[in-house]
């Protein structure tokens, strides 16, 4: 019975171990890049510079029926440039893209 009891105790304990290890939770993931507000002329670029020091030039183009669409150039630090195009409505809400693994962009739109 002793004998039982020590490896109730000693199984107890490693379980308790084990589940006090911690691991962060955000590590994988990007920082937020939140540029506010972008005022919205069709063709008018806006310049940014993000957290991490790249630049960030978003050129808008207004559609039919309201939406726009946001030719996004990223200037890496080590010369290249990365662009990627976006859709949204210019309704003021704030809007949430993934540019790539590492960069997540969040903007408001309004004309």
């Amino acid at each position: 019975m002793k004998r039982n009891a020590s490896l109730v105790v000693l199984a107890a304990l490693a379980i308790a171990l084990a589940g006090c290890s911690k691991q962060s939770q955000t590590a994988g993931f990007p920082k937020n890049n939140d540029l506010g507000v972008v005022e919205v002329s069709s063709g008018k670029q806006s310049s940014y510079t993000l957290a991490d020091g790249r630049a960030c030039t978003i050129t808008p183009t207004v559609l039919p029926g309201g939406d726009v669409s946001l030719a996004t150039r990223i200037d890496e630090t080590n010369g290249s440039t990365k662009t990627l195009v976006f859709q949204a409505s210019s309704d003021g809400r704030a809007y949430t893209f993934a540019f790539d693994k590492s960069t997540i962009i969040t903007v408001a739109l309004r004309k």
